[in-house]
């Protein structure tokens, strides 16, 4: 066993190596370091108290050095990574307002063409509907003279005075027709 007043001066002689060297190889920290707090506080040799301290405190504050270095490289990391994810986000953003712009590009031309194609039906359906109006037109026009000629055939005199004032003939009707269509 150790005496406690060896002990303390070990420590304090640990203690003066650490305030000299520890930023080279002549002190391995890592090492050195779990015996070092395990032997604190002194007990017996006061004087070894200061010196054991302050290099503890020299420790703290090379960790802190290197804490807040370590700190500023993860920062600046941290800034270099975010702005590749912005970076990255705006190109995702112009992407997608491309994507968004040809799409209601796309629609606008779809509308236009079933606007057209719309037109070019009810054209069609219009065109059919007056050709359909016009021959039923006729075609009522030609029974009715049919069924005049008919009558005045069949009621002879009564009628006879009256067909050039009042009924008109098939060819009548169908020229009137030809000409307002």
């Amino acid at each position: 066993m150790q005496a406690a007043g060896t002990r303390d001066n070990a420590v304090g002689c640990v203690a003066r190596m650490l305030l000299v060297g520890s930023g080279s190889a002549v002190v391995p920290v890592d090492a050195v370091l779990p015996s070092y707090l395990a032997a604190l506080p002194p007990k017996e040799d006061w004087e070894e108290s200061h010196v054991a301290y302050k290099a503890l405190c020299h420790l703290l504050a090379q960790g802190v050095q290197a804490g807040v270095q370590a700190g500023v490289q993860a920062y600046k990391a941290l800034c270099h990574l975010l702005a590749q994810g912005v970076q990255a986000g705006v190109q995702a953003y112009k992407a997608l307002c491309h994507l968004l712009a040809q799409g209601v590009q796309a629609g606008v031309q779809a509308g236009v063409q079933a606007d057209k194609a719309l037109y070019h039906l009810l054209a069609q359906g219009v065109q059919a509907g007056v050709q359909a109006g016009v021959q039923a037109y006729k075609a009522l026009c030609h029974l009715l003279a049919q069924g005049l000629q008919a009558g005045l055939v069949t009621h002879g005199a009564r009628t006879a005075c009256t067909q050039d004032a009042v009924l008109p003939s098939q060819a009548a009707c169908v020229s009137l027709v030809n000409t307002h269509v």
